[in-house]
């Protein structure tokens, strides 16, 4: 009999693991958990084989469906890069409050940790969701423990015996163990609380070791941080912290002895990448005449930074126009370290005017601001003054006009508008022409970027393209 009440205690023990809910350290109310997106069983750093319920709560505005997914973590618990979450439970639109959100079989996936999402969708396509990792899937060594906990209570039972008389029973009257500890239990609504490394509500610098359900818990001490925190000892023999907010026990606790916490742990290594210089290399810049634009990116954080890429805009001051955007990357950064990006830029307008070099990496940005000089480009063109008379245009049919460009060209959104690319040195079908103070437009309608405007060609026209220059 001693055998079967070891597998009777066992099972047990599976059940009440397998219907827990969790709770957080601020005093619950189940009956004010009328709504959310919450997964409250199982908690996170929790152990779980076979089938069990998710219990937690989907209830929205608007609902329109919820369902769980998963994804298996990394050695180390992170979350692989792209890896895609794996649907656990079929969409369903029924309302959960603080209840089962689907019955999950753990034996249909391999042993390891994972991370368990909820997400709801609502009728205006928003989306919610709740993740709780690492979960720990143990179905083969549950299964092991299992068998020989099975073969050790039948092996307890032994063969029966031939039947004897049946002596008459003493009367035995159990007493309570003297000076038995005290037992913690989850407060009244409760169904698991967080045990935590230390006295302290930080998930990062206390993290969650384990959940005290209702098998209970043996009361150790009281945090000499006098917090109120306990020290508990669990039934798998884990030690931890617990908040007296959550909590019941069975006696008086204050005569305990008092033992100090660890110390929290220290904040997690991070990045932080600032762009802390820019410059042109030898100092100046010449219209329509390459040079190169220097940036220096800074790691002053205390973990390594990843690679990544500034986005560097060349921008005239006086019109707002944006001349040239062009792109870098920097590798890898370890912590104090630097690197220097370089840029090849080429400006063709606005010469004799103020530029500003605006380079950007996520929300660092630095800025310089310098004169584009003259060197062979042509008078810079002015706007047309507002008492001008509109310029004439012309309009070419299929195949009339073409410009013949020998090198890549400048090409603007619209006359003297913002430079939007160099066209490639070919053949391009011209489509209306515009004469602007003396200064001949040519549009050019491009596959990728729609109608550009290209100008000081008339050299390389062929086909009748217009009048003459006079």
């Amino acid at each position: 009999m001693d055998g079967m009440r070891k597998l009777c205690m066992l099972l047990v023990s599976l059940l009440l693991l397998a219907s827990a809910v969790s709770a957080q350290e601020e005093p619950a109310n189940v009956a004010l958990l009328d709504s959310g997106v919450k997964i409250s069983w199982p908690p996170p750093v929790t152990e779980v084989w076979g089938a069990g319920d998710v219990i937690g709560s989907a209830s929205v505005d608007g609902m329109l469906f919820h369902y769980l997914e998963y994804l298996q973590l990394n050695d180390d618990m992170s979350i692989p890069a792209n890896a895609p979450w794996i649907p656990a439970t079929a969409a369903t639109s029924d309302v959960v409050v603080d209840g089962t959100l689907a019955t999950l079989d753990t034996t249909t996936v391999p042993d390891g940790l994972y991370a368990l999402r909820l997400v709801v969708v609502t009728r205006d396509m928003q989306s919610y969701t709740d993740m709780v990792m690492p979960i720990r899937v143990s179905n083969e060594r549950m299964s092991a423990y299992t068998e020989r906990v099975i073969e050790e209570a039948l092996a307890g039972a032994g063969t029966p015996a031939e039947p004897t008389a049946t002596p008459t029973p003493a009367v035995v009257t159990e007493e309570p163990p003297v000076n038995a500890p005290p037992m913690a239990f989850p407060a009244p609504g409760l169904y698991a609380v967080n045990v935590r490394r230390c006295d302290l509500v930080d998930n990062n610098a206390c993290p969650i070791i384990e959940a005290l359900d209702g098998r209970g818990a043996e009361v150790l001490a009281n945090s000499a941080n006098r917090t109120g925190w306990l020290l508990l000892r669990l039934p798998s023999g884990m030690e931890g912290w617990v908040s007296p907010t959550v909590i019941t026990t069975t006696a008086d606790t204050s005569g305990l002895p008092f033992a100090a916490p660890p110390p929290p742990l220290p904040p997690p290594a991070q990045a932080n990448v600032i762009l802390n210089g820019i410059a042109i290399a030898g100092g100046s810049a010449t219209c329509n005449v390459p040079f190169q634009v220097q940036v220096n990116v800074a790691n002053t954080g205390t973990a390594t930074a990843a690679a990544g890429t500034i986005t560097l805009q060349d921008v005239n001051i006086r019109t707002g126009d944006v001349t040239a955007t062009t792109y870098g990357t920097y590798p890898a950064i370890n912590p104090g370290g630097n690197f220097v990006v370089t840029f090849p830029m080429m400006i063709s307008a606005f010469y004799n005017e103020t530029h500003e070099l605006r380079a950007t990496a996520g929300a660092s940005t630095a800025r310089m601001q310098y004169t584009l000089g003259q060197g062979a480009c042509n008078p810079q063109p002015t706007p047309v003054p507002p008492t001008q008379a509109p310029p004439s245009e012309i309009s070419f049919g299929p195949n009339q006009c073409f410009i013949v460009l020998t090198t890549p060209w400048p090409a603007f959104a619209a006359p003297y508008g913002e430079l939007i690319t160099q066209l490639a040195a070919r053949a391009w079908e011209a489509r209306s022409l515009r004469i602007i103070n003396g200064e001949y437009w040519y549009s050019i309608n491009t596959p990728e970027l729609g109608v550009l405007w290209v100008t000081r060609v008339r050299e390389l026209t062929q086909g009748n393209c217009g009048p003459s220059p006079r």
